[in-house]
């Protein structure tokens, strides 16, 4: 049968139900970029870039790429490019590195603006209860997601990306109420979010990394978007080590 993506949608939504309402999208990556550090000289180095998107909260995806390294190898990440509808970040054998994405609104800015949200819902009225993300590691790697109700007030945690050689795609989903209080007047308040931060830790040298997806959601959505996955599987599964080898 041919492959249409409205029907799949379809069903994605209908398997959803009410539920669908709520979630809110994060980043789906679908807009391609394209942003490395490289080269000589050796020793850390990072690049900054922002990127107007409608697919990500706020309308903007700013990006921090790091080599933490001494070396000259290259770290690299693309949005949509390597596979579709995704993000993909690379680095060279025998090189480290971390990615930082920034979503505070529309400025155009490295600075983080903690309130540039404007104080989105995230649970929109109680129904989301968590965070969910697919991604997959070669190697394996770890992403901390920072959500800021403003610069006092802000909660964290670290989500571990399996090490897997297949590069098979995994769904995980982080409560609300696993997220530590961090700032200096406690933690954030997921009803008012002004920013939100996702940091991947690149730290084993030659990890590749990927990540289809982020929301603001109940648990279920994992078995739901593996409706919407079927028809795209063999796109959505390619290794993004190739922009680098």
């Amino acid at each position: 049968m041919k492959f249409n993506p409205l029907f799949f949608g379809f069903l994605f939504a209908l398997a959803l139900g009410p539920r669908a309402e709520a979630i809110v999208v994060i980043d789906d990556f679908d807009t391609y970029s394209f942003l490395n550090v490289t080269g000589p000289p050796s020793g850390p180095a990072s690049l900054f870039s922002s990127y107007t998107t409608s697919e990500s909260i706020g309308g903007e995806r700013d990006v921090f790429i790091e080599r933490t390294s001494a070396n000259s190898g290259a770290v690299a990440m693309d949005v949509s490019g390597s596979a579709l509808s995704q993000l993909s970040y690379a680095s060279a054998p025998s090189t480290s590195g971390n990615l930082r994405l920034v979503y505070d609104g529309l400025d155009g800015l490295s600075v983080l603006n903690p309130t540039g949200l404007g104080g989105v819902d995230l649970t929109q009225s109680g129904v989301n209860t968590g965070v969910f993300l697919r991604s997959a590691s070669d190697l394996g790697a770890s992403i901390t997601f920072t959500v800021y109700t403003d610069a006092d007030r802000f909660s964290v945690v670290t989500v571990p990306i399996a090490a897997d050689p297949s590069f098979t795609f995994t769904d995980y989903y982080t409560d609300f109420t696993s997220f530590s209080p961090a700032g200096s007047l406690g933690g954030a308040s997921f009803t008012n979010v002004g920013a939100i931060t996702l940091e991947l830790n690149g730290s084993t040298a030659g990890t590749d990394v990927s990540i289809q997806t982020v929301v603001a959601s109940v648990p279920e959505p994992g078995s739901c978007f593996l409706i919407f996955a079927a028809g795209m599987a063999l796109l959505l599964r390619r290794k993004p080590s190739r922009i680098l080898r």
